[in-house]
This record gives structure tokens, sequence and C-alpha cells, in this order.
């Protein structure tokens, strides 16, 4: 091992210096927040092909190692062992055909861990055991570049390190074979030219070299802009075509979404809040429909009130509101509460639909589309919510209760062991809210969320298996929970609160979005109508219970100053934390406990010890059969042609000589007994493979007979050879 670590080691450390580069480059895009982990599994599979001196070994260890890797980052809810292997399988496979529909402008995270992983393997075997240092080193250049390209990444001093990595490993390659007289010369031009790049890199100005490329490869470019490749990093870089944005079919939900930057609308108002637009009711087991399909109430008139549904509330300071709409669309975004529309421009009317809440806006030519709203926002005391009992709205057409007929039992359970503790209705939908939004089981990601495949619930498969999701998968998630406990509650849809342009002005101007869409849960409390709840990580409603009642505890009947905390967008950098929430967190112990933190928190939890050892014991298996196989690879050789050739001698001994040209090249001028002798001074060990030569020989040119002896003599040669093989490797 000595040996080895002395000949394979600069090779190895320059290979893990390279891998770790380019590893915590894909787990920045991808928004990893363990760096740590990854890069300690890198130095092991390195170390391995360094150390471990027979591939049989270094196979095992290293897919146990890409095994560890996996379920660090990817537990799926279950321990580590054949359960996880089963269910990274079942994941694996809807990704792949994704994939294959989709293409790879971008990969779930799942399956491209797998790629990169798999391939940080591959890279370090041929960089460190078989010395391919052009195709490694190139292909991890070509990889940062790619990143580079479609993420607008910096990454000259990353580029410029990979390069020196493989320029140092090229050097001392060409050292050894030149017999160490190159005085290392290669480290000094490696080191030198490394100096001239950064040194260009940091203090060259920018539009000196962009100005000189530019005017020097006009044609270049021309060529490239007409075979269409900037349309297809446009497209592809950003990751697809999947975007986020207010949409009205919601039948099917799943899959990876995009942020679009279009802006929709405009708000000058003097705090921010959620903006509501409808609500679904009728969950198919993918998604949502409407049970009541009424086109709404037309109402041509220049002003409409939307009454609030709380009752003997406080509200907030009432606000005006100028909205401004860039898009043609026809719904109107409104706050929670009491609100009196003015139709300022644009628009001739409006159509509402009073089980849904929604107002739409007909529109009409003539100036720009705009709105004006005199808003009232109700403040939901949780202390007065904890009073009401569970009850459910009257009416005859909608069931807010409703599942399908084949919802999955182990969700009803999870529901269950998650509000075991709680004794209102309101610790009840806190507790199944906080279990969402605060569980570090679950992990929030637009990209990296999958589709159910046509024979899962969406809401078991985000639950149970994934456990990725955005804003869709954790509302849905939560009323469907709360169904199944007998509570109303239903799908709401909108816009969060958007991102306030900076100013000084006590009235500030929001920005609204495609990446603004959002969805939430509303649930039914008697007296208050339906209240809005958040369990979606990272975000906060400003108009959930409790949250607008610690903003005003010592305001309430003076009014609320300017309370906004900008939001730089919707589904992402809202960290007020809500308020007054009651947890069942001891009943979860056995869900949570011992998972690893999806987003790459090394915490390997409890595992199934008759599983490991399965995995162990089959691993040893592996290196016991292959550690035979390799001690035995050149006497099996030799063994099968003795027995199934029609001329077992001459191809007995013409494998032989192949096995000893592995250790001593023969030149092609060389002849047979001139070899055997040069192989025998090299390696006095493998003499017997002279008088062999000799034999061979004679029975070739001089038809001599073969008997038992020279047999014997083929299988000392094997055994010189194998010999031979253990000492040298």
């Amino acid at each position: 091992m000595i040996a080895r670590i002395r000949q394979k080691g600069f090779y190895g450390l320059a290979a893990f210096v390279a891998l770790a580069v380019v590893m915590n480059q894909f787990l920045a895009v991808y928004r990893f927040n363990d760096h740590e982990t990854a890069i300690y599994l890198v130095g092991i599979i390195c170390f391995i092909f360094v150390a471990l001196p027979r591939f049989w070994l270094r196979g095992p260890f290293a897919l146990l190692a890409l095994l560890v890797a996996g379920y660090q980052y990817f537990p799926l809810g279950q321990s580590f062992g054949l359960d996880w292997l089963v269910a990274l399988q079942r994941q694996l496979r809807p990704l792949v055909f994704a994939v294959q529909q989709d293409g790879l402008g971008r990969t779930p995270s799942l399956l491209a861990f797998s790629l990169i992983f798999s391939g940080v393997a591959l890279l370090a075997l041929l960089i460190i055991n078989y010395e391919h240092f052009l195709v490694s080193y190139s292909g991890l250049l070509l990889y940062l570049a790619m990143l580079a390209v479609f993420n607008h990444l910096d990454l000259v001093w990353q580029l410029l390190l990979v390069c020196g990595c493989g320029l140092l490993s090229s050097g001392l390659k060409q050292h050894r074979q030149r017999g160490g007289q190159a005085n290392f010369s290669y480290l000094l031009a490696a080191a030198i030219l490394l100096g001239v790049l950064g040194f260009a890199a940091d203090k060259v100005p920018d539009a000196l070299v962009r100005d000189r490329l530019s005017a020097q490869t006009v044609a270049v470019r021309d060529y490239f802009n007409a075979a269409g490749l900037y349309s297809y990093i446009e497209r592809v870089g950003v990751g697809g075509n999947s975007r986020t944005g207010f949409s009205e079919d919601d039948e099917a939900l799943g899959g990876a979404l995009l942020d679009d930057e279009t802006v929709l609308f405009e708000a000058q108002q003097l705090r921010p809040h959620y903006w509501r637009v409808d609500s679904k009711d009728f969950y198919t087991g993918k998604g949502w429909q409407r049970t009541t399909a009424s086109e709404g109430q037309v109402i041509m008139e220049s002003q409409f009130t939307l009454e609030a549904e709380a009752v003997g509330v406080p509200f907030l300071e009432v606000q005006h509101i100028d909205l401004t709409f860039h898009q043609e669309e026809n719904y109107l975004p409104l706050p929670y509460g009491y609100n009196q529309v003015y139709l300022a421009a644009g628009f001739a009317g409006f159509v509402y639909a009073p089980d849904q809440r929604r107002v739409d806006l007909l529109a009409r030519g003539g100036g720009e589309p705009s709105v004006e709203i005199a808003s009232l926002e109700p403040i939901y005391d949780v202390a007065s919510l904890q009073k009401v009992p569970l009850t459910n709205p009257s009416t005859d057409t909608i069931d807010y209760l409703q599942l399908p007929a084949n919802f999955p039992m182990r969700i009803r359970e999870l529901a269950g062991r998650v509000t075991a503790e709680a004794t209102t209705l309101y610790d009840q939908v806190t507790a199944v809210e906080s279990y969402l939004s605060q569980s570090e089981a679950f992990r929030y990601s637009k990209v990296d969320a999958v589709a159910p495949l046509p024979d899962q619930d969406y809401v078991d498969q985000f639950l149970f298996e994934t456990k990725v999701g955005y804003c869709d998968n954790f509302s849905t998630a939560m009323v469907t929970m709360l169904r199944s406990l007998g509570i109303s509650a239903r799908w709401a849809k909108g816009f969060s609160q958007g991102t306030a342009i900076p100013s000084f002005d006590e009235r500030k101007t929001y920005e609204i979005k495609n990446l603004n869409a959002h969805s939430w849960p509303e649930v039914y409390f008697e007296g208050f109508g339906w209240v809005p709840f958040e369990p979606t990580p990272s975000f906060s409603n400003p108009q959930r219970p409790g949250n607008a009642e610690a903003a005003t505890e010592e305001s309430v009947a003076a009014g609320v100053a300017d309370t906004s905390t900008e939001s730089n967008s919707s589904e992402s950098q809202a960290t007020s934390a809500t308020t007054s929430q009651s947890t069942s967190e001891s009943a979860l112990t056995s869900d949570t406990a011992g998972k690893a933190d999806p987003n790459g928190k090394s915490r390997i939890g409890t595992w199934k010890l008759w599983q490991v050892a399965l995995l162990f014991a089959f691993a040893l298996v592996i290196v016991a059969g292959g550690t035979c196989l390799w001690y035995f690879q050149i006497k099996l050789g030799l063994w099968l042609r003795l027995h199934l050739y029609r001329r077992p001698y001459e191809q007995g001994y013409l494998f032989l000589l192949k096995e000893a040209e592995k250790w001593l090249p023969r030149q092609s001028s060389e002849d047979l007994t001139s070899y055997s002798e040069k192989l025998a001074k090299a390696y006095p060990e493998t003499a017997a493979f002279s008088q062999l030569t000799k034999t061979y020989e004679e029975h070739l040119y001089q038809g001599r007979e073969l008997g038992a002896a020279s047999r014997e003599l083929l299988w000392l040669v094997a055994d010189q050879l194998t010999a031979l093989k253990k000492t040298q490797r």
C-alpha cells in the first residue's frame, strides 16, 4: 500500500482538488446547503482509488461510498438499506423519463446528483489508476464552462485551478517516463502559466479583452447565432419551459417550475399583504377543480364592494391601493377583508363568483388598465380563534370535506399523529401547518419538484416519497390532511406580497411578477369565515392569524404605520416567522428522527441492522469473489485453454506470453528467446519462462512432442506470473 501511495498519491491529491472544485459548484447551482459532506465523500473516493491495491477491493468500497452519499442527501423517508434502494429506483425512473421527454435543460437534483457523483467516481478512477489526464480534466473543464454559460457564473479561478491540476499531473507523468531527468521543470512551467493567467484575470480590464475578442469573432458568433446556439442557451439555460405564473388549470399539479420575471401589476399601498384571486374545492388526487362552474354575477358598474366575512373583529387602518395592470388579465387580486373597488381606466364592470369570492374585470379599451381599492384588512385574534368549535359552512353545493374514494389511508394516519395532542380546532390546524412548514423532513424547491406517476396520489407522493416541492405541494397537503380530520378547508391561490421598490415614501410601490404566484390553504372558522394559513417553508402571510395582531398589538385603535417587509421574490425570501402556533412535535419523533436533512444536512439516522449487515455481507462476497478471481485469473485462463482449445499448448504459451508482456512490454522486432532472457533478468522470479519459451520453439519449429512435463512447465510459469502479480500490486 505504501508503494502505491507513493506512486499514485499526487495524482489522487490533484484529482481530489479538481473534483472538489467541480462538486462545490454543482452543489451551489442546485442549492444544496451542505457542501462539506460531499467534499469529504469525494476525498474518501479518491483515497480508495489511491490506497487500495486491487480493483476488486476498490470497486465495492467506492460503490458503498456512492450509496452513502446518495442517502446523505436524499433519504427519501427510508432507513439506509434495501427499502431505500427500492425507493431510489422508484424515484429515478420518472426522472429519467422526464429528462428524455424535456431534455437536459434543468435536470432534477436527484438525477443530477446521481449522475455527477457517479461521474466523480469514474473520473477519479481514470485519473488515479489509468492516468488518462487529457480526457478527464478536459471533461471537468467542459462541465465548469457549461455551468458558467448556462448559469451566468464567474468561474475563472475554478477553471484555472482544475487546469493547473491537470498540468501538474501530466507533468509528473512525463517526468517519471523520462527517468526523473526533467528536474521538475513542469512545476515551474505550470506555476508560471497559472500566475500569468491569474494576473491577467485580476488586472487586465475586461473591456480591453472583450472588445478585441468581439472584433475578431464576429463571423464565428454570427455562425453560431444562425445555427441556433444562443437561442438554445437562452431556452435551456434557465431550465425548460414550465414557468411560474397564475394558471386557471390546476387539474394536474406537480413538476419543476422556473421563475418568470414578467411584471403583472404594480400596487401603490401602505403595507404588504397576500393578493387573493381564487379558490378551488374539489381534489382529484392529481390537482384541483371547482364543484360549481357558474359564470358568476355580471355587474356593469364602476364600483363594487366585497364585504368582509369576519364579524365583530378589529381591522387595520384603512389603506388606499392604486393598482395598475401591465398584462391583459381579467382577474382582480384583492387583500383579505373589506374591499371597495373603483374602476379607474380600461375596465367596464365586474364579474363576481360568490362561492369562490373571486372578482373578475370586464375589459374595455382606453387608458392604462387600473383600479383603486379602499381596503380594511381583518385582524384574526388567536385567542378568539382558540375558542371556535369545529363547524362546517352551510352550503348545499360544495363539500369542503371531499376527498377521492382512493385517498391513501397513510395520509389520514399521519394527520392523526400530527394532531394527536391538539385540543382545539385552531390547535389542529396550526399543528398540521407547523409540521409542513417547520419539519426538517421537507425541502422547498421549485426546480426539484417531481410530477407524480400515473398510479400515485399527488399529496401521498409528496408527503412520503419525494418530500420536495413548492407552494402547491405544501398547501394541497395541508388542505387534504385537514379534510381527513373532518375540518373544512379549501385551496386558495393568488400572489404573495411582491417586491417593494425602495423609497422614502410612506406608501410604497410593489411589483408583483409571475414568480410571485402562490397558493395557500383556507380553513373555515365560524364567525370569521375562511381564514388563511401558510404551510410553505420560508413564507409568511401578513394576514395569517397572529401576524397582523403581533404587528399592531400596541396601536390597533390608532392605526398602523408602515410595516412593510420587502420581499425579493414570491417563493423565496420571506423571513418573518408565524406566531402563536401550537405544535405536536413530540408525536412526530418517530416520523422525523433519524432522517437526513433534504437540504444536505449530514445526519445518517437509525439504520436497520439486518439490512446493513446484508449489504456488507454482499459487499464482502463481491470482494472475496473478486479477489479470488483476480488472484487466479492467470491460472483460470490457462486451464480454459488447456481444456477447450484444439492446440492447447500453443494457446497456453501465447496466453502466458501476453500476461508477461503486461509487466515487461516486448518490442515488435524482438524474438521470443531474447524477450524471455530480458524478462528473467528484470524479474528473476519468472526464470521458468525461458525454459518454456525454448520448449515452445522446439515444438513449433522442430516438431518435438510435448508430454506431461510440458504441461507442468506451463503451470509453473502460471504460478510464477501470479506471484509476480501479487508482489507488484
